[in-house]
C-alpha cells in the first residue's frame, strides 16, 4: 500500500551482486527467506566462492520447520548447496535467549527514538504471543562479528522440499560438511553483548 517504500530502486538481486563484486560486501547476514541470495547464485555462481553467510534459519535438533526456511525450502537449498562459507543460527539456540523482564524495562525508560520504536515493538510481540521476546534475529547478527558466543560443528545440512508434512525442514545427514551448525549459545554472554550493544 505504499506505507514501506523501497529503500533502493534497485532490484536486491542486482544490488548485492553489485556489491559482492565490487568487493563492498564479504559477509551477508540474512534474517529471513532466502530467496534472493537464491537468485543472486544461480545468476552469478561464481561469487558464491568471496562471501560468507550468517544465517538465522532452521532447526537442528527440534522436530519443526522453521519460518525463513519453510517460506522458501528451495532457495534455502540452494543457497545451503553453494561453496560459500556458512554458519546456519537455528531455533536450537536462538529460543534459549529471551529477554528478561528488567531487560525489558530498561528499554522502556527509553529516551532515544529507536528505544521507544523497538520497545513498540516489543510490546506488540508480548501481546500478540504471551511471553518476552525472543532474541532470534539479534543472535545471528551478534554471531557474524564474535563466533565465541555460539558452539559450532560443521555439519552436512540438507533442506526438505517434497515431503508432504516435513517441507522446509533442515536435516543434518552423512556426508561432506557444506555449513556450521550453532550446537550450544552463551546465553548470558549474548545478552550481556545485546545490553551493552543496544539497550
Amino acid at each position: 500500500g505504499g506505507g514501506y517504500p523501497n529503500i533502493v530502486e534497485r532490484h536486491a538481486v542486482d544490488l548485492l551482486e553489485e556489491l559482492v563484486e565490487g568487493g563492498e560486501v564479504d559477509l551477508i547476514i540474512t534474517l529471513g527467506p532466502l530467496t534472493n541470495l537464491a537468485l543472486l547464485f544461480l545468476k552469478r555462481p561464481d561469487l558464491a566462492e568471496g562471501i560468507g553467510l550468517v544465517t538465522m534459519g532452521g532447526a537442528y535438533s527440534l522436530n519443526t520447520a522453521e519460518y525463513n526456511i519453510r517460506c522458501d525450502p528451495e532457495a534455502a537449498r540452494a543457497v545451503i548447496s553453494t561453496s560459500c562459507e556458512k554458519v546456519l543460527v537455528g531455533l536450537d539456540v536462538t529460543l534459549k535467549c529471551v529477554m528478561s523482564d528488567e531487560m525489558l524495562k530498561e528499554l522502556y525508560e527509553g529516551g532515544e527514538e529507536y528505544k521507544e520504536v523497538l520497545a513498540a515493538y516489543t510490546k506488540a510481540w508480548r501481546a500478540w504471543t504471551g511471553h518476552n521476546p525472543i532474541l532470534h534475529d539479534p543472535l545471528a547478527v551478534a554471531v557474524s562479528f564474535n563466533r565465541g558466543l555460539v558452539r559450532l560443528e560443521p555439519a552436512h545440512v540438507e533442506v526438505e522440499v517434497q515431503g508432504r508434512y516435513t517441507r522446509g525442514y533442515t536435516v543434518i545427514t552423512n556426508g561432506e560438511p557444506n555449513a556450521k551448525v550453532c550446537k550450544d549459545v552463551d546465553v548470558e554472554g549474548f545478552l550481556k553483548l545485546f545490553r551493552e550493544r543496544v539497550l
